[in-house]
């Protein structure tokens, strides 16, 4: 059984679960060296740039990136059982506005 509560603070929107907290309307990350993981919703849906800070063992830490307002998930969970996560937010987040794709070195000229 799964308890949500949703809270607002300044600037963001919290939803906290068992397992992960989402934080709407955090600050936009600008050009980073962090993993970036293009994850598309149930169905292929259009995909959303996550940039990954896996620093920590037990949670891991995912950002939106290129999308106004930024999302944030932390996810109680590392590897595969992390990012499956992200999938099933893709539509909830992907209609935020684009303004960039992360882009890796198979895209620089």
């Amino acid at each position: 059984r799964r308890a949500a509560a949703w809270a607002a603070t300044s600037s963001a929107m919290i939803c906290r679960t068992e397992r992960t907290v989402l934080r709407c309307g955090v600050p936009a990350p600008g050009a980073s060296t962090a993993e970036c993981l293009a994850i598309a919703g149930p169905g292929g849906a259009d995909p959303v740039d996550w940039l990954l800070d896996a620093s920590s063992d037990r949670a891991t830490r995912f950002v939106t990136y290129g999308r106004t307002p930024a999302v944030e998930v932390t996810v109680g969970a590392t590897g595969v059982a992390a990012t499956a996560q992200l999938v099933d937010l893709g539509p909830a987040v992907s209609p935020l506005p684009q303004q960039r794709r992360c882009t890796g070195l198979d895209d620089v000229p």
